[in-house]
């Protein structure tokens, strides 16, 4: 049986399977020596997987999601290379602390560590423990998270460069960060191993300074917004199944408690320094 051992914001993930698993170099920064998981994820392999729902709440050709019986399952139909036709690739299940996986035989030799987590729904997972994926661009300065967040194209990987390239800051990951209680019981920013186009992704955490929602604008300002709005902002920037009753559940209490801890700033900018000295200003000088 093969093993490797993953970390994301202190929640600690066992792969196992009965063939070897491949990683990448951008996985390996996650990567811990093995120990007591928090979560375990069980591979096997089939000739023929179980036959998913003709219809279920998540239905696409490359993926379907259902509860059966209170518990979570999932299909997914991948391609071998790219000039294949999509083909049945594993079922799952997680209930509890565990999800089990059953991969087609014809992927055996294909097991990625990556492909691993997001097949078994990692942002999911994390959710169950306490964490919320935001798509939202991290920083960290002088010790602390500064997240970026706001729909495509606002510009978060460039306020992100911005302070990179004026202030020293360090960009933890361009697209994704994985914000969880610390060790201090207070809401921290962590990196996790997804990063978009980006290709920014470390394995950092820091207590959360502040989140910013962008907009673009001919002048730099910064006010705060308040609960129910930064509330309602936030929320579509939240990775969860919006047809799941447990995750609708898990991701407004955990953004809710986040919220009343949280101070939220909307930053209508422009892509100069100006706009970092005008949320350096609201932040630190206040």
């Amino acid at each position: 049986m093969y093993r490797q051992d993953y970390q994301f914001g202190g929640v600690r993930f066992a792969l196992t399977a009965e063939a070897s698993i491949r990683t990448d170099t951008l996985l390996e920064r996650f990567r811990v020596p093995g120990g007591k998981p928090d979560h375990q994820i069980q591979c096997r392999f089939a000739e023929q997987l179980p036959t998913p729902p003709s219809h279920s709440p998540l239905d696409t050709p490359e993926e379907k999601m259902w509860r059966e019986d209170g518990v979570l399952c999932g299909f997914h139909n991948y391609k071998i290379s790219h000039r294949d036709p999509l083909r049945p690739a594993c079922w799952w299940r997680r209930q509890g602390d565990v999800t089990e996986m059953l991969w087609s035989e014809a992927f055996r030799d294909m097991l990625y560590a990556r492909n691993v987590l997001m097949s078994a729904d990692l942002f999911g997972i994390l959710l169950e423990y306490g964490g919320l994926v935001l798509h939202a661009a991290y920083v960290a300065y002088q010790g602390q998270g500064i997240l970026f967040s706001g729909p495509s194209g606002m510009g978060k990987s460039t306020q992100a460069a911005l302070w990179e390239k004026y202030r020293g800051a360090e960009v933890i990951n361009g697209d994704r960060t994985l914000i969880r209680r610390g060790p201090d019981g207070a809401f921290w920013a962590y990196g996790v191993c997804y990063s978009g186009t980006s290709g920014i992704c470390k394995n950092v955490g820091t207590p959360l300074k502040a989140l910013v929602l962008l907009a673009q604008g001919p002048e730099n300002t910064v006010e705060p917004l308040g609960g129910l709005t930064a509330f309602r902002a936030l929320l579509p920037r939240v990775s969860y199944r919006t047809w799941d009753t447990e995750e609708i559940k898990n991701a407004t209490q955990i953004l809710s408690a986040l919220l009343t801890e949280q101070p939220v700033f909307y930053l209508t900018c422009r892509p100069d320094e100006g706009a970092v000295k005008s949320l350096e200003k609201y932040l630190w000088d206040r």
